[in-house]
């Protein structure tokens, strides 16, 4: 017995190399794909900011223009087609 219980024993530390490796190996992968995933919704909620304020910019003076002259028809309640 003592003969077969020195051949496992490398087995056994190798088996356990190998799966401490392998556990090793998808915590680091897990890892980085969560930092990655969090770094491209930081980056996406980045740019959509940036965006919204781009919109806001070009297009908020128009709107303004526009509901100061709805207000100015429905005040004096005269709009012509024509004019």
């Amino acid at each position: 017995m003592r003969w077969g219980a020195r051949l496992r024993s490398p087995w056994i530390a190798a088996g356990l190399t190998v799966t401490v490796g392998i556990a090793a190996t998808i915590v680091a992968f897990v890892a980085r794909v969560r930092r990655e995933d969090l770094e491209l919704r930081a980056d996406l909620a980045h740019r959509a900011s940036v965006l919204a304020r781009a919109v806001e910019e070009r297009f908020g003076g128009p709107v303004e223009s526009m509901r100061a002259v709805a207000s100015l028809i429905t005040a004096t309640g005269e709009a012509r087609g024509d004019a």
